[in-house]
């Protein structure tokens, strides 16, 4: 899991939080982390089969170097390819960096230029059409009567009951 997880991290990380990111850089970030995941998985798998002899580099990449490191270095592979092929893409697509068509966008309900337009939100009704003219005596408790309680609240003990 530590292999296949760091390209979806790259690709959600830089999609979140650099807007030029775009889906051809997504698509190779995709596509170099997977290869690289599947070959470390694949290399552990073999060196665990055919030990490799100390000190090689098959040794040191597949046996000594810890899983975490891997997928951290896997991360990093992945985040730098999505960043360098965004930004080579954005010469291809007018240096905007725009992931989402403008056609597609004037399309769409929200309010695009010939698209549906959603519909206005009903008016709130104005404070004096939903309140009563005035407060019956009965309901309003902070001037009454000494002795007056709320209705409804019993002044007894816990239960009940009293005897």
């Amino acid at each position: 899991m530590a292999y296949l997880a760091p390209p979806i991290v790259s690709v959600y990380l830089l999609g979140v939080l650099w807007r030029r990111a775009n889906a051809t850089g997504a698509a190779a970030s995709f596509a170099v982390g997977y290869t690289l995941g599947f070959g470390r998985m694949a290399g552990e798998v073999w060196c665990k089969l055919h030990p490799p002899r100390p000190g090689s580099a098959a040794d040191a990449l597949f046996v000594r170097l810890h899983f975490l490191y891997a997928g951290l270095l896997l991360c990093l592979a992945c985040l730098a390819t999505h960043a360098a092929v965004s930004w080579a893409a954005q010469g291809a697509d007018g240096g905007e960096g725009r992931a989402v068509d403008e056609t597609l966008l004037a399309k769409c309900s929200c309010g695009g230029e010939g698209g549906r337009r959603a519909a206005p939100a009903p008016k709130d009704p104005a404070p004096t059409e939903w309140l009563p003219a005035s407060l019956p005596d009965e309901t309003h408790h902070a001037g009454g009567k000494a002795g007056d309680e709320p209705r409804g609240v019993e002044l007894g003990g816990v239960g009940g009951g009293g005897g």
